[in-house]
């Protein structure tokens, strides 16, 4: 399995790391790494950018324990194995009972086996083998210059702004100030359209208050930890009434978003205010918490 560092293999095809799919998805694949398997299923960050993990049904036609001993035989032991399902997932297509990893430089190896064959459009499979590129920076190489420079015009637009910004607070957090941020590789790979909030900005807000403001000739949501430039995906304003849950109001554009209290008065005041930005694009969504 040398070649994983190099990229990954569909029906002995090597693509190599970097590769961008025009769709990312299953497709049929007869052998991987000296496995009979069904189907591939490749994962990428977002549209557009290269596949980071290639998953691998494997065929039943071999033991699951045979499996991993061949996996243990060409790579060693384990980093981590996981046999928390085998005690009551035996028997289950929908248990996986052993979950095994194995770290290896700029790529990692990991095998789930169920606890008995899960069927699918490609036929029964035993448990997946995946493949994923761990190295971020390379990944997300291509995308940063341009994932920074849209940040920058954020900034300056904050630094001249077109009025005073509108800023809405919330009951609920926003963000765990505890988690680390995003750094620029895993939001250009992942996230491109979350930008930097500018410090001017960010300045005026805490993890319960979110602005919309315009600058730039352009007009931004912003909250601590990331702004979007409103005119290019539809603006989300979801109401979900309580019922067996408490219910909330959302505000989402793409992978921006702030939640708070059923139509809480700062989420209806932010929805007002979205509704008088010219060409902006609302959609409505409404339902129940079950």
């Amino acid at each position: 399995m040398e070649e994983c560092s190099r990229g990954f293999s569909i029906d002995g095809t090597l693509h190599p790391w970097g590769t961008a799919f025009e769709e990312p998805n299953e497709r049929p694949c007869g052998s991987a790494y000296g496995f009979e398997t069904i189907y591939v299923e490749l994962f990428a960050a977002d549209s557009g950018r290269p596949v980071t993990t290639a998953a691998y049904e494997l065929a039943n036609v071999t033991a699951p324990k045979a499996v991993f001993a061949r996996l243990v035989k060409q790579l060693g032991q384990p980093a981590e194995i996981d046999r928390a399902g085998e005690e009551h997932g035996a028997g289950s297509p929908d248990t996986v009972v052993l979950h095994a990893r194995w770290p290896r430089g700029n790529h990692e190896i990991s095998l789930s086996l169920y606890g008995a064959p899960r069927a699918s459009s490609f036929g029964d499979g035993i448990g997946k083998l995946y493949l994923t590129w761990s190295d971020t920076a390379s990944a997300a190489a291509p995308f940063v210059d341009e994932w920074r420079q849209a940040s920058e015009a954020v900034a300056r637009a904050a630094a001249a702004p077109e009025g005073e910004p509108a800023v809405f607070a919330v009951a609920w957090a926003i963000f765990d100030e505890d988690w680390p941020q995003p750094d620029a590789d895993a939001r250009a790979l992942g996230t491109p359209s979350l930008l930097e909030t500018p410090k001017i900005v960010a300045d005026r807000l805490g993890d319960r208050s979110f602005a919309l403001w315009r600058g730039g000739g352009a007009w931004h949501l912003s909250h601590g930890r990331g702004t979007v430039v409103l005119g290019g995906e539809p603006v989300q304003l979801i109401d979900v009434a309580p019922a067996r849950g408490g219910g909330f109001s959302s505000i989402e554009v793409g992978p921006w978003t702030v939640r708070d209290s059923y139509r809480s008065a700062a989420m209806q005041a932010a929805a007002g205010a979205l509704a008088q930005v010219p060409g902006l694009v609302l959609e409505r969504h409404e339902g129940n918490d079950a």
